[in-house]
C-alpha cells in the first residue's frame, strides 16, 4: 500500500451468528485479500465504575467484554499475526475509546489518576499502534469535555510518544461550530492548543452531521475549520442499516464524490468506514460476507487506480 490517504475501518462488531455458530469477523481478512485499509479501529474501549459492585472487577471492557476472555482469543491471534509485520505499510491496529456508550470521559475528567492508567496499561499491553478518541452525548454532562479530552492527548503523547498517533472522532459539523454539536467539545479551540498532537480526525459526515453524497460538505469543512486536509478523513456509514440509514451513499456514488473531492483538495485525508461488519451489504450480494471488497474498492478510488 503506498497510498498516503487513509482508508479506516471501525471495528466493533467482532463476532457475528451464523444459525447457532458464532465466527470471528476477521480483521486479517483485510490483509490477506489486499483490501487496501491503512487503519483499523478496534473497539469500543470503555472504562467502567470503580465504585461500581457490578463493573469494578471488570474496569476495562471492549464492548461489554473483557479482553482477556476466551471469546477474545481468535481476534487477538489474528491482530498479533497484522503486528508481525513490521513494514511500514502495514495495516496499523488503533483502540477506539468511547463511543455512543456514556462513562468512559466523564470518569477520566472526574478522576484522571485513577482511570488513566487502566487505558495506559491497555493499550500497552496489546502493543496497539495509536489510539482514537470517541467522546460523544456524555460530552454535555462534563464539566469541561474539551479540557478533558485535551489532558488524555497530553498524557498519551507524554506516554507513548510522537510515534503512536492520536485520532479523535467528532461529528462533521462539530470542527467548524465553537460550542454544541455532538459531544459540546470545542475542537478548534483543542485544535489550536493541541494541534500538533493530533495525527487526524475522523468526522462523520452521516447521522445529521454532514454528507459526502456531494463534495460541499467536506470542503466546507476544510475552508471553514481552519484544519489542514490531511487532517480530515471523511466518515460514511458502510450500509444502511448503521444509523439507520442515515447519511448513507452508495459505493458507486461516493467514488464519484471521493474523485470530485481529490481533483479540489488534493490534499484529501481519506474515508473511513462505519462499521467493517456487513460493509457493502446495501450495494449488492457480491459483498456479503465480504465486508473487505467494500474497502478494497474505496482505497482503490483513493489511489485513482
Amino acid at each position: 500500500m503506498t497510498n498516503a490517504k487513509h482508508t479506516t475501518l471501525y471495528y466493533q462488531t467482532h463476532f457475528v451468528k451464523d444459525g447457532k455458530a458464532e465466527h470471528l469477523v476477521s480483521p486479517l481478512a483485510l490483509v490477506t485479500n489486499d483490501a487496501g485499509v491503512t487503519d483499523l479501529n478496534l473497539g469500543a474501549v470503555h472504562l467502567n465504575d470503580l465504585d461500581s459492585d457490578k463493573e469494578k472487577h471488570t474496569p476495562l471492557t471492549i464492548n461489554d467484554t473483557v479482553p482477556e476472555a476466551d471469546q477474545f482469543k481468535p481476534m487477538w491471534e489474528e491482530v498479533e499475526q497484522i503486528q508481525a509485520n513490521r513494514s511500514a505499510q502495514r495495516m496499523k491496529v488503533h483502540a477506539f475509546v468511547g463511543g455512543a456508550a456514556e462513562g468512559t470521559f466523564t470518569r477520566l475528567e472526574k478522576d484522571f489518576g485513577r482511570y488513566y492508567p487502566l487505558l495506559r496499561d491497555f493499550l500497552a499491553k496489546y502493543h496497539f499502534d495509536g489510539v482514537d478518541l470517541d467522546i460523544e452525548t456524555e460530552g454535555r454532562k462534563m464539566k469541561d469535555p474539551t479540557q478533558a479530552v485535551g489532558k488524555v492527548i497530553d498524557q498519551l503523547w507524554q506516554d507513548f510518544g510522537p510515534g503512536f498517533p492520536i485520532s479523535l472522532a467528532p461529528g462533521a459539523t462539530e470542527l467548524i461550530e465553537d460550542k454544541g454539536g455532538l459531544s459540546y467539545v470545542k475542537y478548534r479551540d483543542l485544535y489550536r492548543s493541541h494541534g500538533s498532537k493530533i495525527a487526524r480526525f475522523h468526522a462523520q459526515f452521516y447521522c445529521g452531521w454532514g454528507s459526502m453524497s456531494t463534495k460541499d460538505d467536506y470542503l466546507g469543512v476544510v475552508r471553514d475549520s481552519g484544519i489542514p486536509a490531511d487532517k480530515i478523513v471523511a466518515g460514511v456509514v458502510t450500509q444502511r442499516d448503521h444509523c439507520e440509514g442515515a447519511g448513507y451513499v452508495g459505493l458507486a456514488d461516493l467514488k464519484k464524490v471521493i474523485a470530485a473531492v481529490e481533483q479540489e483538495c488534493p490534499g484529501f485525508g481519506g474515508v473511513f468506514g462505519w462499521e467493517y461488519h456487513r460493509s457493502g451489504e446495501s450495494d449488492g450480494t457480491q459483498y456479503r460476507d465480504k465486508p473487505w471488497l467494500w474497502a478494497k474498492e474505496v482505497s482503490t478510488a483513493l489511489r485513482g487506480d
